[in-house]
């Protein structure tokens, strides 16, 4: 099975499946991105890199999360495309192919923050099948001063046949 990922009709919820776990923490991050925008037709403004520090799962997926909605907030940046891999010894080396927020459509409420506090990867049974849990902040995408708790939760499959 290859990697990807798919949004749960009526829900905050994502599924998001890979051969391995730095593939699925990539389509992780593109499940929240699609979450709000279109990126289809978005080009690639810039090339950046991420440096996750070594450390649990649970805190590296909420680190990763976390600066994705850093450089959004930050810079007006989201990513289209990115690969993840973790050197020997450790951590996460992110690489993001970027657009600028004001060439994609918006679809939704602009995530503001994730929870560290309440982010959840647990590995299962087999290869690698895993949940994810990730209460995000949502900001309204009029720039309206509301925003609501909106609970996401992603379903991280990894599936090796």
């Amino acid at each position: 099975m290859g990697a990807g990922h798919r949004s749960v009709p009526h829900t905050a919820r994502f599924e998001a499946w890979a051969p391995n776990r730095d593939q699925c923490l990539a389509e992780a991050v593109l499940a929240l991105i699609e979450g709000f925008a279109d990126t289809t037709v978005a080009t690639v403004t810039a090339e950046t890199q991420i440096w996750i520090e070594p450390t649990d799962d649970d805190d590296q997926l909420a680190q990763l999360l976390d600066e994705i909605i850093h450089r959004l907030d930050a810079d007006a940046v989201l990513p289209v495309d990115i690969e993840v891999t973790e050197p020997q010894g450790g951590g996460l080396d992110v690489r993001l192919a970027v657009a600028r927020l004001r060439d994609v459509h918006l679809t939704g409420s602009l995530p503001k923050r994730v929870l560290l506090s309440e982010v959840s990867m647990r590995r299962g049974g087999g290869p690698w099948p895993g949940h994810l849990t990730c209460p995000v902040c949502w900001s309204c995408p009029a720039a309206l001063l509301v925003g609501a708790d909106v609970l996401a939760s992603l379903m991280l499959g990894w599936q090796v046949r």
